[in-house]
């Protein structure tokens, strides 16, 4: 219960990407950087059960999320606010305790207001308050940034936020692709009310081959330095793109949207673990 109330794959991948900014700017060998991993973590799950709060009446109109604990009633509103609000509590102590400045905490609290105080009530109201979402998304290798100490104004840092920020969007668009129905029948605003199912499959192919092209430049912003983990990373953004061509511009089926869905975390999760790892050298 505990796991889908934090959305913890969400949750450790949040983690993995503030490591990420956090190992571009220095090493991840230290027991600060272990206390910002957690920190992170109770963050973003705190967060996460939040949201779980605010979407409670929604996630029942939708076939893949109205067993969660709360539709569910698996856990009443009153406790699982306890458990939101202690986490965030949490996640922004271990912040201060790890980081050199108050700079990771003051991001830490914007990302949450940004996360459950702007996009989660916009989106129903508006396709676009997914931007809002994308911003969010960035943020974590910005804080893991700071909280190693990096200045905010680096190419570097600012480089895998567009990174992440050029993922999300065709994860996004994959989504809806592979639970139109669901998002149909829950009546949220997005861009499956404006554009057909074929345009959305173009649009979300752009942004796997933008995403496959931002990818096989981090080895000009020094990201990683290791020969092997360049080639590693140049072989999974031509993946990305070639799959991409294959399952959206081809013969289409739900099967191999799944498997490009699929392949698309992969690949982020790869790249992060690929420039974290490098740091060790």
């Amino acid at each position: 219960m505990l796991a889908s109330l934090t959305k913890i794959q969400v949750s450790a991948a949040n983690s993995v990407a503030g490591l990420l900014g956090y190992a571009a700017c220095g090493t991840v060998l230290s027991s600060r950087a272990a206390i910002f991993f957690c920190a992170i973590f109770l963050l973003s799950s705190g967060a996460s059960v939040l949201n779980n709060i605010q979407d409670r009446a929604l996630d029942l109109k939708m076939e893949r999320t109205k067993h969660r604990p709360i539709p569910g009633k698996k856990i009443s509103r009153a406790g699982a606010m306890m458990i939101s609000a202690s986490m965030i509590a949490a996640g922004l102590y271990g912040l201060f305790l790890c980081s050199p400045s108050t700079a990771p905490v003051i991001c830490g609290i914007a990302a949450v207001l940004l996360y459950n105080g702007i996009y989660t009530p916009l989106r129903k109201k508006t396709g676009t308050a997914v931007l809002y979402g994308v911003l969010c998304g960035m943020s974590p290798p910005f804080i893991g940034w700071l909280a190693a100490g990096g200045a905010p104004d680096s190419p570097r840092i600012w480089y895998l936020m567009v990174l992440l920020g050029t993922w999300q969007i065709p994860h996004y668009l994959l989504i809806l692709l592979n639970n139109r129905d669901d998002y149909t029948r829950s009546g949220l605003p997005t861009v499956l009310n404006r554009i057909t199912i074929n345009e959305l499959r173009v649009l979300a192919y752009i942004w796997c081959f933008g995403y496959g092209v931002v990818t096989m430049n981090a080895y000009f912003f020094g990201l990683p330095d290791a020969l092997p983990f360049i080639t590693a990373l140049f072989v999974n953004a031509v993946a990305v793109c070639l799959l991409a061509t294959f399952v959206l511009l081809g013969r289409a089926s739900e099967k191999k949207q799944r498997i490009l869905f699929y392949y698309l975390n992969l690949s982020i999760m790869g790249t992060s673990t690929a420039i974290i790892l490098d740091s060790f050298l």
